[in-house]
């Protein structure tokens, strides 16, 4: 769309969109400036699920409340870690990894999840 209009991608679709659909694709889609069908976008990653329109509220919401009910601190240092592995070698991912890990064994809620999953695997 932004072609169209003389313009380039912007708000990060210079950096996500050929991440997501390899650059070839990437290139196709902003030259040719036109609109993607739902399930298209789907088999091209850039979607992560289609659902009835009468169904979207409903999912989003279960979604929203899913992803809400994550541990604060691991879900900012899995987006670090996934942001930077783009530019980072396996070595150094898994140095980050391991300092994460010490980091999020330490906190109090770690450890409370961790002794519940043992909790409820024990009674199973």
């Amino acid at each position: 769309m932004f072609h169209k209009l003389g313009l380039v991608p912007d708000w990060g679709g210079s950096f996500f969109l050929p991440r997501l659909v390899g650059t070839s694709r990437a290139l196709e889609l902003v030259w040719s400036a036109r609109m993607v069908p739902a399930g298209e976008a789907l088999a091209l990653g850039l979607f992560d699920d289609v659902v009835p329109h009468a169904d979207l509220s409903a999912v989003a919401r279960s979604l929203a409340e899913q992803w809400a009910g994550q541990p604060p601190g691991a879900v900012r240092r899995a987006k670090e870690a996934l942001y930077r592995s783009e530019a980072s070698s396996l070595a150094a991912m898994l140095d980050l990894e391991i300092a994460h890990q010490n980091e999020l064994f330490a906190t109090p809620e770690a450890r409370q999840r961790i002794a519940g999953a043992l909790s409820a695997k024990r009674s199973h």
